[in-house]
C-alpha cells in the first residue's frame, strides 16, 4: 500500500505525517474521529518498535481540536519532550514521539488562544530514561540425539566410515547454527540494534528566503532509541551552536531551537546533526536558505558592504525580542491559523502592525511568504525602533472574511473617545475587549474527594483569552485531562484575558489513604516489575506452555477476587489479606493448583520487603505477554 508524501499534503486535508522511525517519509489521511498508534496489528498506525505498546496512543479529533492521548503505555507518549499525562490538545507545531517514531499533524487550525503548549530549550523538564529489562540467559535446546548406525557389511567398511563421519559433522554443524540462532532470538526483547540518530528539520522551509543581519530559528527534532544525548547546528560546514541533553544518558526524542543570523547576501546551506548515547552521528541532513539584502543594504554586495553596515542597520530596523515563548500566526488575531513559535530569548524584525497597535507583522522564516504576526503586549516581548512601524495590510481571515481591526480607529472617532469617560456605564463593562470577542471561563475538577490511586477528571473551557496556563504551563483554550494524584493536591488554573487582566482558580482535591507509586506495564518474557523503588518485586516468566508471576526480593502475594476496576479492591481488604500460601501466581494454561491461577479480571495484594502494601490486577489474564496495573500504598 502507497503513502502520499508527508510533506505534500492536500489543501485542507487533516493529515498525519511522518518524520523519523519505521514509517518515516509517509503521510496518513485522517478521515475519522480516532487514529489508534500501537504494536497490534488492530491498530490504525501499526509500528514495529519495542518501545511500542500493544495499544500505544490515539488521535481524536473532537470539533476544531486534535488531542492526543496516551493509552497506559509502559514507555508513554511525549508531545515537544515532555510527557503526556491524560489527554492534551494539540497545536499545529507540536512533535509528538512514540518509541522511535517522530510525527505531526497538517492541516488544522490552532486552539483558540495565544498560549503556547511548547516550552523554551531553558525551560524543559525531561522524563528518566526508561531502563530496558535485564536480559534473559539463552535457551539453547539440548542437541538430538543421533540415531543408531546399524554395523556396515565388512566389504565396504572405508566407504561407509566416510559418510558416517560426514553425517555427524552435518549433524554437529546444524546443532551449533541451532544453539546461535536460539540464543539470539531469545534475547531480550527490549534490546535495541545499534543505528545512527535520525534527524527532521522543521523550520526554516528549504529554499526560503530570509534577511541579512536578521535572526533565523532552526528548530529540528531528533530521535533514536539509545537516546540523543546532543544536537549541533553546522552553516556551511562550520559549527555555529548546539543543544545538550539534561538527561545523561540522553532521551529517544530531542528537540532544539537555534539561532543563526545570515552575515552577508547569499546561499548558506544548514545542517543538524546529532549524536547517541553510543557516540553514532546522524546522517546528513540539510535545508539551503538564501540570504537577500537587508532593507538598508545595497542591492550590489560589495566585499565592505557586509562590515560597514550592520551597526547604522541593525538597530535602524524595528525590532522585538521575546520574553516567553510566543506564537506566531498568519495575521494579526486569535482567529488566524498557527504558524509556528519564536522561543523565549529570540530577536526578529519588525516589518508592519495593525491599526489597534495590538499585532506586530515579523519577519518569520518557516512561513510560506516570510512574514508572520505576534501579539503586541509589552509583556511578552521588548521593542526597538518600533514607534513609527507603518501599518500593514491584514490577510483575510480563514473564513474569507476581512479581520475587523482593518477598519477601525477612522480618525473622526478621537473626540468621541474622550466623551465617554465622564459617564459611569463604561466602569461597569470590563469585558469588551479590543477584539470584540466575548471572555468566557470556565474550569472544574471533579471528584474533590478520592481514595489514594483513585483518578479525577480535570476539565476548562475558555474563549475570547490572550493566554491560559495551567500548572504554570502554557496550554490550549479547551483540555480535559485524567489525572491520578498521589496525595492531596491543589490544581492552579491562570488565564489572561485580552485586556491583560488575569483570572486565577486553584481546586483542591483530598486523598484518602496517600499513595507511594502507581503504574502499569506490558510484561513480556523476563521482565520485572519494581512497585516501591525497592528493587525488583515481581518477574514474569514464560517457558513454552508455562506461565509464572513470581514474587521477589521478599516480596509476599496473596491471591483475592476477580474485578472489573482495580479501584474495587480496599487497602483494608489487603490489610486483612492471608500473605505467604503462595510465592507466583500461575499463568499456565493447565495451573496445577486453581487457588493462585491467573484469570482476566483476578487481582492480588501485596506487602513488599519494605513493609510497604499494594494491590496488583491482571487485566487481560494469562498470555505470553501479560498486563498489570497496580498501587503501592504509602
Amino acid at each position: 500500500m502507497s503513502h502520499p508524501s508527508a510533506y505534500s499534503p492536500g489543501p485542507g486535508q487533516l493529515q498525519l505525517v511522518v518524520h523519523a522511525g519505521p514509517l518515516a517519509g509517509k503521510g496518513f489521511p485522517i478521515t475519522g474521529d480516532i487514529l489508534s498508534f500501537g504494536r497490534g496489528t488492530e491498530n490504525d498506525i501499526v509500528l514495529d518498535d519495542t518501545q511500542v505498546s500493544r495499544n500505544h496512543a490515539r488521535l481524536l479529533r473532537q470539533g476544531d481540536e486534535i488531542i492526543i492521548e496516551d493509552l497506559g503505555s509502559t514507555n508513554g507518549t511525549l508531545v515537544n519532550g515532555k510527557p503526556v499525562v491524560g489527554q492534551q490538545v494539540l497545536q499545529p507545531a507540536d512533535i509528538i514521539s512514540i518509541g522511535s517514531s517522530v510525527f505531526g499533524v497538517k492541516g488544522f487550525a490552532a486552539p483558540t488562544t495565544i498560549g503556547i503548549t511548547q516550552i523554551s530549550m531553558d525551560k524543559r523538564t525531561y522524563p528518566p530514561p526508561v531502563a530496558s529489562p535485564p536480559p534473559v540467559p539463552p535457551r539453547v535446546s539440548s542437541p538430538p540425539s543421533p540415531r543408531p548406525i546399524s554395523a556396515p557389511p565388512a566389504e565396504s567398511s572405508g566407504f561407509n566410515m566416510l559418510v558416517v563421519g560426514g553425517i555427524i559433522a552435518l549433524i554437529l554443524v546444524v546443532v551449533i547454527i541451532a544453539g546461535v540462532t536460539a540464543y539470539f532470538l531469545t534475547q531480550d526483547r527490549g534490546s535495541t540494534v545499534g543505528g545512527i540518530p535520525t534527524v527532521v528539520i522543521t523550520a526554516p522551509i528549504a529554499n526560503s528566503q530570509v534577511q541579512v543581519n536578521v535572526p533565523v530559528t532552526v528548530q529540528a527534532t531528533a530521535s533514536d532509541p539509545t537516546g540523543v544525548k546532543r544536537m549541533e547546528l553546522w552553516v556551511s560546514n562550520i559549527k555555529t551552536a548546539d543543544a545538550i541533553s539534561p538527561v545523561e544518558q540522553g532521551q529517544a526524542t530531542l528537540t532544539a531551537s537555534f539561532q543563526w543570523t545570515p552575515p552577508a547576501p547569499g546561499t548558506y546551506t544548514l545542517e543538524v546533526k546529532a549524536f547517541n548515547s553510543e557516540g553514532q552521528v546522524s546522517a546528513p541532513t540539510t535545508v539551503t536558505v538564501n540570504a537577500g539584502a537587508d532593507n538598508a543594504g545595497d542591492e550590489t554586495p560589495t566585499p565592505t558592504a557586509p562590515t560597514e553596515t550592520p551597526t547604522p542597520t541593525v538597530p535602524a530596523n524595528p525590532s522585538l525580542t521575546t520574553k516567553t515563548d510566543l506564537n506566531v500566526r498568519s495575521g494579526p488575531g486569535i482567529q488566524y491559523d498557527l504558524l509556528g513559535l519564536l522561543p523565549a530569548g529570540v530577536t526578529v524584525e519588525i516589518i508592519g502592525r495593525d491599526e489597534t497597535r495590538q499585532w506586530w507583522q515579523i519577519r518569520f522564516s518557516p512561513a510560506a511568504d516570510g512574514i508572520g504576526w505576534v501579539a503586541a503586549d509589552p509583556a511578552f516581548s521588548t521593542t526597538a525602533n518600533a514607534d513609527n512601524v507603518a501599518v500593514a495590510q491584514a490577510p483575510p481571515t480563514p473564513t474569507g472574511t476581512p479581520t475587523p481591526t482593518a477598519t477601525v480607529v477612522p480618525p473622526t472617532d478621537t473626540p468621541t473617545a474622550t466623551a465617554l469617560p465622564p459617564t459611569p456605564t463604561p466602569t461597569d463593562t470590563p469585558t469588551p475587549t479590543p477584539t470584540g470577542q466575548p471572555t468566557f471561563i470556565d474550569f472544574n475538577v471533579s471528584p474533590t474527594n478520592i481514595e489514594g490511586g483513585d483518578c479525577v477528571n480535570v476539565t476548562w473551557n475558555t474563549s475570547g483569552v490572550r493566554e491560559v496556563y495551567f500548572e504554570d504551563q502554557g496550554v490550549g483554550g479547551s483540555a480535559n485531562i485524567r489525572d491520578c494524584p498521589k496525595e492531596s493536591k491543589t490544581y492552579d488554573f491562570r488565564v489572561i484575558r485580552l485586556d491583560g487582566s488575569e483570572y486565577r482558580e486553584e481546586i483542591r482535591v483530598e486523598v484518602n489513604n496517600p499513595i507511594f507509586s502507581a503504574g502499569s506495564a506490558e510484561l513480556s518474557d523476563g521482565d520485572a516489575i519494581d512497585v516501591d523503588d525497592g528493587g525488583n518485586d515481581f518477574r514474569w516468566d514464560v517457558d513454552d506452555d508455562e506461565r509464572y508471576f513470581r514474587a521477589r526480593n521478599g516480596a509476599q502475594l496473596a491471591p483475592m477476587r476477580d474485578l472489573s476496576d482495580l479501584r474495587n479492591l480496599s487497602k483494608s481488604e489487603c490489610e486483612n489479606a492471608s500473605f505467604g500460601a503462595y510465592d507466583f501466581m500461575d499463568g499456565s494454561d493447565d495451573p496445577a493448583d486453581s487457588g493462585n491461577r491467573i484469570l482476566e479480571g483476578g487481582s492480588i495484594c501485596y506487602r513488599t520487603n519494605q513493609g510497604r502494601l499494594g494491590k496488583l490486577w491482571f487485566p487481560n489474564g494469562s498470555d505470553d505477554d501479560l498486563d498489570v496495573e497496580w498501587v503501592t500504598w504509602r
